[in-house]
């Protein structure tokens, strides 16, 4: 295993001195290569990705995801839950465990891309979402916004916008 971290790390640290020497598109376009291994998956046909956590409020975490953010039930049972958005663009999941074997806070971070942060900033305050940062800018003068806010479990959502539509992605 230590070979194969070893090996992820050099492949790592050529990606990331691509990040330090480019500075326009054509740099990146220039000095970025294509992987040493192509894609390897087919998607199957129920989702694409998930990803899985686990909690010890269960029924907090549902009702949070079901009543206070609007989202779609995916799965349902007793100890499992699976949700998504309207449109399917995404999944995010959780079990039902003992306290002790509960994702712990500051593990996992949930991060969303949204139009108009402030208003859903505000509503969602409205529903009593308590947020730990308000939209604000990570680095001096960039146009993306960034507020989090926590499940009923302490998994950290955060909302990322632009401060004004601008194609910057």
């Amino acid at each position: 295993m230590a070979d194969f971290v070893e090996k992820c790390r050099a492949y790592g640290i050529g990606r990331i001195e691509v990040s330090k020497i480019a500075q326009t598109t054509a740099d990146w376009k220039k000095l970025w290569r294509e992987p040493q291994y192509g894609f390897p998956f087919r998607w199957g046909p129920c989702w694409k990705q998930c990803c899985e956590y686990f909690v010890s409020d269960f029924e907090a975490e549902v009702g949070f995801f079901t009543d206070i953010l609007g989202f779609e039930c995916n799965a349902l049972d007793q100890d499992y839950a699976m949700f998504t958005s309207p449109a399917r663009d995404f999944f995010i999941a959780f079990y039902r465990v003992e306290a002790e074997k509960i994702t712990p806070p500051g593990a996992l971070r949930i991060a969303f891309m949204v139009e108009e942060i402030d208003q859903i900033v505000r509503k969602l305050k409205d529903r009593g979402i308590g947020f730990i940062d308000d939209p604000e800018s990570i680095v001096e003068g960039s146009p993306l916004l960034r507020a989090s806010f926590a499940t009923p479990n302490m998994i950290e959502c955060a909302l990322w916008g632009l401060l004004e539509e601008k194609n910057v992605c």
